[in-house]
């Protein structure tokens, strides 16, 4: 749910031009492509039909569940839990939202987090890099401090009225 889900939809012995295809959020994109964005409710129906190359109609109905997309995992270079790093690293890092082993890729944009350095106060930062206070911060921590990255604010690109689940914290073992 809330994204465009790209499907290929097919009949044997129908010619891919000869196949029609029905559902709520169905579009098609080329060919046997389609993509479907689910709405509300938990399945859709698909109902396909085509003429067979003997001149017979066929016709069958699928019913598929729609899932709500899984909750994001925090990142930094596409690592997530529980990572080590250079502080100098850290503090150039862009922090992201992943979906781990998700079924096709999802751009995922992150406007916001909290970073919590030992010993220091929590930083909220607004945008994916840390700002300059959350670097200041970062300047204090040393080697074997664990900072948490977490409350991470993330949207998807192509739908920012989705509402994502919470994204998982990250956390960071400075190894400098």
């Amino acid at each position: 749910r809330g994204i465009s889900n790209p499907i290929t939809i097919s009949i044997p012995g129908v010619a891919n031009n000869a196949v029609k295809a029905s559902a709520s959020g169905l579009r098609k994109v080329k060919g046997n492509t389609y993509t479907l964005t689910p709405g509300k409710g938990r399945e859709v129906v698909i109902s396909v039909s085509g003429t067979m190359s003997n001149g017979e109609p066929v016709s069958d109905k699928r019913k598929f569940r729609i899932k709500d997309i899984p909750a994001p995992m925090a990142s930094v270079r596409n690592e997530v839990g529980v990572i080590r790093m250079p502080k100098s690293s850290l503090a150039k890092a862009t922090i992201s939202a992943q979906l781990i082993d998700f079924v096709f890729d999802v751009n995922i944009v992150t406007t916001g987090f909290k970073i919590k350095i030992p010993g220091q106060a929590t930083v909220v930062v607004n945008g994916n890099r840390l700002d300059s206070k959350a670097q200041k911060a970062l300047s204090k921590a040393r080697r074997g401090d664990i900072i948490t990255i977490f409350d991470v604010k993330a949207k998807l690109k192509d739908n920012s009225s989705y509402r994502l689940k919470n994204v998982m914290p990250l956390s960071v073992e400075l190894s400098n």
